[in-house]
């Protein structure tokens, strides 16, 4: 896969964004019950990062929301992570059940939207 400059944009897009969301989960659990609102700030984070993933993917001709559905390991693993570290914090550190089942449903509904509709996103 050749990648473009627009594709070297969109990649650094999506690791200037991860990282923003690592650190903001870091924040968010030295501060303890007080770090609710930096650990939503780290999900809209991580939203951007996850659509950075996408648009560098799209760039390189490659529709992220097929790829998921097609048993390739690692990706769909390091998003099925991701969801995975969001449950435990959510339920360990801050005990707000609603955050992640939010988190859960909007991403969902984003992926209903684009695996159907592309052009609608």
């Amino acid at each position: 896969m050749l990648v473009s400059p627009l594709g070297t944009v969109g990649f650094l897009y999506a690791l200037i964004s991860g990282i923003s969301a690592l650190l903001f989960l870091y924040v968010s659990i030295s501060n303890g019950k007080k770090g609710v609102n930096f650990f939503i700030i780290s999900l809209i984070s991580l939203l951007v990062h996850f659509s950075g993933i996408e648009w560098f993917l799209w760039i390189g001709g490659y529709n992220l929301f097929d790829l998921l559905l097609e048993p390739i390991v690692p990706l769909t693993s390091y998003f099925i992570g991701w969801f995975i570290i969001i449950i435990y914090l959510s339920e360990k550190y801050f005990k707000k059940r609603w955050i992640w089942i939010a988190f859960t449903i909007f991403c969902a509904i984003i992926f209903i939207i684009a695996r159907f509709c592309m052009n609608c996103l």
